[in-house]
């Protein structure tokens, strides 16, 4: 409810500044290519079981693979070259398997797979930097990132201290640039951006979530 009434409110503070003014909606998805810490627990890389002998474990993680995201944006001109955007998208990155060994004798104390899935809620301003056959642009925005790490045990261990899923929310940023080529009715657009989706509010122990972006759509 809470993400809801968010995107509700933000979309409607836009609209409300849109009056005279030339609007633009964007529609993409694509690829999101996270770093390596991107889909890990928050830890130091070991966790204390919860027996007698306070066994130390750590985590073993796989290599991380590509994500999607598909989003929508709602956009107001400011100046000819300059447009204030808002938006937000849904990314979701696969399934890890990720193993927690005894750092004794590196026995298999637990498996298990987490889903890492992200929604940000970004504004931003497009800035056109040189419009020929290709308007070429910078991208900068702030999001509030609702990052979820939901976990499935595999091999289920009474005594590892991790809830069925975890919910944290984190302020990011995303710089980039893209390209747009005119046509007649709509505008298809290629971009690649940055990603920090933790910067502010991230925790001790709290890995940095960072990914690289690929994305495809449509102004209209």
């Amino acid at each position: 409810m809470k993400l809801i009434f968010l995107i509700s409110l933000f979309f409607l503070s836009i609209h409300s500044f849109s009056d005279a003014r030339e609007t633009s909606f964007w529609f993409y998805g694509g690829m999101s290519l996270p770093e390596h810490q991107t889909n890990r627990i928050n830890s130091d890389g070991f966790l204390t079981l919860f027996d007698s002998a306070q066994t130390k474990g750590k985590f073993v993680y796989p290599e991380m693979n590509p994500g999607y995201s598909l989003g929508f944006k709602l956009g107001i001109d400011l100046s000819e070259n300059a447009i204030f955007y808002g938006g937000f998208s849904f990314i979701k990155y696969p399934k890890s398997r990720i193993m927690l060994m005894n750092e004794a004798n590196n026995d298999t104390l637990a498996i298990f797979g987490l889903q890492n899935t992200v929604i940000p809620i970004a504004a931003g301003i497009k800035y056109y930097l040189i419009r020929t056959f290709g308007d070429i642009y910078a991208d900068f925005s702030l999001a509030y990132n609702f990052i979820s790490l939901a976990i499935d045990h595999e091999k289920y261990n009474s005594k590892v201290p991790l809830s069925a899923i975890d919910t944290q929310s984190r302020i990011g940023f995303s710089v980039g640039a893209g390209i747009e080529i005119p046509i007649d009715v709509f505008i298809p657009f290629l971009e690649v951006n940055y990603s920090q989706m933790n910067y502010i509010a991230r925790g001790a122990n709290e890995p940095e979530r960072i990914a690289l972006n690929l994305m495809l759509g449509l102004r209209f």
